[in-house]
């Protein structure tokens, strides 16, 4: 019932199934099957652009809070479908879980994951959505002198990932030719 609402023209039943498939996520008893709902979602070619959002979607709510590296896990499924609207769930959805400051590092980590893969697809998807992070501000680095704070490990472990970032996004990249995101950034990647 909740993909048919998912799949609706109605908006209020949209809204209403994502929570109610995001509150049963997270329930002790429903929330193994919920979450291998979400999961072959995820990974199925024929799932609909709308059921793909809301994966994209519960993903960045509540259930990433909760369980960030499984709604990675289905995040990444998303993003080697390779089709336009799983890449936008997933930007979508990673800016979201890196904009919580506790899971920062663990997303920024993940993605980098993503763009350091054998996988070609994972790859690519990986370095997309890295670019992506880096070109809305996901990514913040201190610039020296700022690194006072007590976050000082966090933010040198931030700045060594965006460089592995940066690396895996360029050379995931350079076969293909430069896509949105390498922007006024690809002088760093030039001097190493």
């Amino acid at each position: 019932m909740a993909s048919t609402w998912i799949e609706t023209d109605r908006i209020a039943h949209r809204q209403l199934a994502i929570e109610i498939l995001e509150t049963m996520a997270l329930h002790p008893v429903t929330g193994v099957a919920t979450r291998k709902q979400l999961y072959d979602w995820a990974h199925q070619k024929t799932t609909s652009k709308e059921l793909i959002r809301a994966v994209g979607e519960i993903c960045a709510g509540q259930l990433g809070r909760k369980y960030p590296r499984v709604a990675l896990t289905r995040l990444r499924m998303l993003a080697t479908r390779g089709d336009d609207d799983s890449l936008q769930a997933v930007t979508d959805a990673v800016r979201t879980l890196a904009a919580t400051p506790e899971q920062h590092t663990l997303v920024l980590s993940e993605i980098i994951g993503w763009a350091e893969s054998a996988d070609a697809k994972l790859r690519m998807a990986g370095a997309s959505t890295f670019l992506a992070l880096v070109e809305v501000g996901g990514v913040r680095l201190l610039l020296p002198g700022e690194q006072e704070s007590v976050d000082d490990l966090r933010a040198t472990l931030t700045g060594q990932l965006f460089v592995r970032g940066w690396r895996a996004a360029r050379d995931a990249v350079q076969p293909i030719g430069r896509p949105p995101g390498w922007g006024s950034l690809h002088g760093l990647a030039e001097k190493d």
